[in-house]
């Protein structure tokens, strides 16, 4: 019975992670989902945003869905910063206390892809998030207040990190996934009991 507990506890870990990773996955492409309509809609709408009132009503649209979808990133950070911290430490628990020996290489791949998706994530949240929100914001502040040229200057700083925002969101996302089907590859596999097994 005793034996059987080390091997119970590594199914709940499994399960948990395999649940941390599909709600990560799917909170990243829930944001690609909304950004890809709620802008292209937006923009081709006659909307008046009186306290954008500065800046020409053709652009008031895009600067609506930015103000919308601005919200929708900011839950998405904090669902990340939620769930990325337990399939992190789930996955990395479950690959040391697997019982097949030698350790496939899907599991090893599955390792080093959360992790490096856990680096990416942070990087995001303490460094280019922060940024690209203060630009934002100031943008907006600027355009409500009529200064128009320090407006454009804070728009300009924004789109100049916007490319590189958008492809770090893709290549994590596509990691996650890779994650996924490297750790569920490696659950398919042979399992073997062994006192111990190296990396």
């Amino acid at each position: 019975m005793t034996s059987d507990v080390p091997r119970r506890s590594v199914q709940w870990l499994s399960a948990i992670h395999a649940l941390a990773l599909t709600i990560w996955s799917a909170t990243l492409i829930s944001a690609a989902i909304a950004a890809m309509n709620v802008f292209p809609t937006m923009k081709v709408m006659a909307i008046d945003a009186e306290r954008f009132d500065a800046l020409p009503r053709d652009e008031h649209g895009l600067i609506v869905a930015g103000v919308v979808m601005e919200r929708i990133f900011a839950t998405i950070d904090i669902v990340q910063m939620a769930i990325a911290p337990i399939a992190v430490l789930t996955g990395i628990i479950v690959f040391y206390r697997s019982r097949a020996c030698p350790r496939p290489w899907s599991a090893r791949l599955h390792v080093v892809a959360i992790v490096l998706a856990g680096v990416l994530l942070a990087g995001h949240l303490t460094m280019l998030a922060p940024t690209m929100n203060r630009e934002l914001h100031a943008f907006w502040s600027s355009a409500e207040a009529g200064d128009v040229e320090d407006a454009r200057e804070h728009r300009a700083a924004f789109d100049e990190l916007h490319p590189f925002a958008d492809t770090l969101l893709r290549a994590n996302l596509f990691i996650l996934l890779a994650a996924g089907g490297c750790f569920a590859f490696a659950a398919a596999g042979p399992h073997q009991d062994s006192a111990s097994c190296r990396l």
